[in-house]
């Protein structure tokens, strides 16, 4: 569009600073002598004065929002997760590992559109358990991929453990995994 305005300073909305500035039609350009060129013009955020000057802030009806849900209870002091996995908005998956009467067992908990559950998993140890990813094909064809180990000792060293879920319950897959400390401890090598 066209300009609408001279060039002129103008204090930002957004952040409160002063920035030299001209109105066009559809745009507002900002000069931002603090960025390297190319990037020292700016378009202005007018989106997001438009949507705050309609809505206020926060997200426009009918969009969604983050919203914080409890994690379910494991029982156990500690627990992390560190994967997850997506089949649709109210089948999610995420996995991990929690700690209970002095070992680490792997965690899998699933979100149904209301809330999470925790979703009982086997362990191949006694001592050392946990999945570190996940990935979902379908509902009931879901994989898990983490490490056990048994021994207590530093030699002691972990091994690769595969999961998955068939719709019904998690299972142990055997699997043909190397461990190779040598190259930062990938699990998976063919």
């Amino acid at each position: 569009g066209y300009p609408i305005s001279d060039e002129f300073t103008e204090v930002s909305d957004l952040n409160g600073k002063p920035y030299t500035v001209q109105y066009f039609e559809r745009a507002v350009f900002e000069y931002h002598p603090e960025n390297p060129k190319p990037y020292d013009v700016l378009l202005s955020q007018l989106g997001r004065f438009r949507y705050d000057t309609k809505y206020g802030v926060g997200p426009a009806p009918g969009r969604d929002s983050w919203t914080v849900f409890p994690s379910p209870e494991t029982g156990g002091p500690f627990q992390n997760l560190s994967g997850v996995a997506v089949v649709s908005a109210n089948d999610i998956w995420a996995v991990g590992s929690y700690y209970l009467s002095d070992s680490w067992k792997t965690l899998t908990v699933h979100w149904d559109g209301n809330k999470w559950s925790v979703v009982p998993s086997p362990n191949t140890s006694a001592r050392l358990n946990g999945l570190s990813a996940v990935a979902a094909v379908s509902s009931n064809d879901v994989w898990a991929v983490g490490s056990w180990e048994e021994g207590q000792s530093i030699e002691s060293r972990p091994d690769p453990l595969t999961m998955h879920w068939n719709g019904s319950k998690w299972s142990i897959v055997p699997n043909t995994g190397l461990w190779w400390p040598e190259r930062g401890g990938d699990y998976f090598e063919q």
